[in-house]
């Protein structure tokens, strides 16, 4: 607050602050109140939970050993294949080029 005299303060709330309270309240109205549980929502939930779940199938599918893996396992396992895959591209290339 203001360090103003008691008497040189503006003690009536202007259009502005009375305009600021009311969208503070129904701010905070809409915040607590759940709107997590509409049918919109929770189809879109369902959309993009499924789609990361198929997501996880197919990798699990590509990934050797990776069924039956929990995500945070097999996202490590996936990295380390993915290092070996390069480490075999590059030992396929240097071959190659010794042949030739």
């Amino acid at each position: 607050m203001e360090h103003l005299p008691l008497e040189k303060r503006n003690l009536h709330p202007t259009r502005s602050a009375k305009r600021h309270r009311t969208t503070f309240t129904s701010l905070r109205r809409w915040r607590f109140h759940d709107n997590s549980n509409t049918p919109r929502r929770l189809k879109t939930r369902r959309i993009v939970h499924g789609s990361v779940r198929n997501k996880v199938r197919r990798l699990q599918r590509l990934v050797p050993g990776g069924r039956g893996l929990k995500p945070d396992s097999l996202l490590l396992r996936t990295a380390d294949y993915i290092l070996l895959l390069k480490l075999q591209v590059n030992l396929l290339q240097a071959l190659s080029k010794l042949y030739k």
